[in-house]
């Protein structure tokens, strides 16, 4: 259910507060009106996951660094503000204001939608450098906002075979036709059934009353019409409704056995530790160097979850790489962990996986928020660390550990795949 008018308002005043925004008369007026606009480009994510990436991109956004104004990201939403606020990324602040916006309009409902995308920018969140008070604002609105789960737009059910199709029979009425009756007992007159003044008493009756008589028979034949057409009217929608009962509990048995697979698969992958893509155990990947193994059990810890919710399925992720002997809370900056993971797939060259073509025509418009994505388009260059921090607009001198990092490339990963998944 959208939100009125009255609830964006308050939303918009709340969070220019927390932001620590001043706006005048002219800007609030511009904001107001923009806010519709803001969210229907929003809705139309269903449709188009780049949407959902930039607007993700632009809550991760430091409105005070140099060329933030020219990040595809901002391009995007501003062309949808331009007709309501005309000046929008004239003035330093604009990009705050645009954060506010998308926060007060941010459809709710979320985490069966593209807009659920948005949990795979969490991990960036720790490396935004920006006003701490506005970071600060945006990652308490933004915790309201996060959805249940992390899955992709599923696909729509698949049809439930029609029910046998029910016809009801007309009923046509009893004809009487007094003319052809009369007629009839005409010929019969000197049969004995005749006699006792029966016949003509019958006689009598059909000549009196023939015309009410051919009345209610084609009274009759009307009523059965209109019961008729009522009757499979009902038929119709009794089938429509059982069928739509059916194809509901059909497709949520689907959906549980699928996540109860996929939640076996998981576990089954963590307690063997062999690596599919590589065909030989995680410990003997390890002698390849942390980074590899960081890099594989990563990978296959993504693949294996798409149809379940991030924040489990990545906390497994930082077990099971306890478990092979990584130490989770080594912490080294982000810089650090790129290069570490760039100089990973240079290593495996051809069985490097590749980026989805979805991806990287993401990545090609902007980088913001994605150091794995870049890490991987970069080692196929084999080029160096030269230019990431302004890429992905973020403080590279952030220090994380050693399973915030494995979380961060499982993340990627998935978006990577749900974009593969949707072409």
């Amino acid at each position: 259910m959208a939100a009125s008018d009255a609830d964006i308002r308050e939303r918009l005043s709340v969070l220019w507060e927390e932001f620590g925004l001043t706006p005048d008369v002219a800007t609030a007026k511009a904001q107001h009106t923009a806010a519709r606009a803001v969210e229907a480009w929003l809705m139309t994510s269903e449709e188009d996951p780049e949407i959902a990436i930039r607007a993700a991109q632009i809550l991760l956004m430091d409105p005070e660094r140099p060329g933030a104004n020219k990040r595809r990201a901002w391009g995007a939403l501003r062309s949808v503000l331009s007709e309501a606020w005309p000046n929008a990324g004239t003035a330093g602040q604009n990009i705050a204001y645009a954060q506010a916006l998308l926060l007060a309009t941010w459809p709710p409902g979320t985490q069966e939608a593209w807009l659920g995308t948005i949990l795979v920018f969490d991990s960036a969140r720790a490396a935004v450098h920006g006003a701490k008070q506005r970071q600060e604002a945006v990652d308490r609105w933004r915790a309201n906002l996060k959805p249940v789960g992390s899955r992709a737009p599923r696909a729509v059910a698949e049809a439930v075979p029609n029910p046998p199709k029910i016809v009801v029979t007309q009923f046509d009425g009893i004809t009487l036709d007094v003319t052809a009756a009369l007629k009839q007992m005409e010929t019969h007159r000197s049969q004995n059934s005749w006699g006792g003044g029966v016949g003509a008493e019958v006689v009598q009756v059909l000549r009196d009353y023939g015309i009410e008589i051919t009345k209610i028979s084609d009274s009759l034949k009307l009523v059965s019409r209109e019961v008729n057409k009522q009757a499979q009217a009902l038929v119709t929608y009794t089938g429509q409704t059982i069928k739509s009962l059916v194809a509901g509990q059909v497709q949520g048995l689907r959906e549980e056995v699928r996540d109860n697979r996929a939640e076996l698969g998981l576990l089954w992958w963590g307690q063997a530790r062999y690596c599919h893509a590589l065909g030989i155990p995680y410990r003997r990947l390890a002698r390849e160097g942390a980074d590899s193994l960081l890099w594989w059990v990563a990978y296959e810890a993504a693949d294996l979850s798409q149809e379940l919710e991030t924040e489990p399925a990545a906390a497994y992720l930082v077990e099971t790489l306890h478990g092979l002997g990584q130490d989770i809370f080594e912490r080294k900056t982000l810089g650090q962990w790129i290069e570490g993971t760039c100089a990973a797939l240079q290593s495996l060259g051809d069985k490097a996986p590749r980026v989805s073509a979805n991806l990287k025509a993401v990545a090609d418009g902007d980088l913001l928020g994605l150091p794995v994505t870049w890490a991987r388009l970069n080692a196929a260059r084999n080029g160096g660390l030269a230019g990431a921090a302004d890429a992905v607009a973020l403080d590279l001198e952030t220090e994380i550990d050693r399973g915030e990092w494995a979380s961060w490339i499982f993340r990627e990963i998935l978006l990577d795949r749900f974009l593969a998944g949707d072409s």
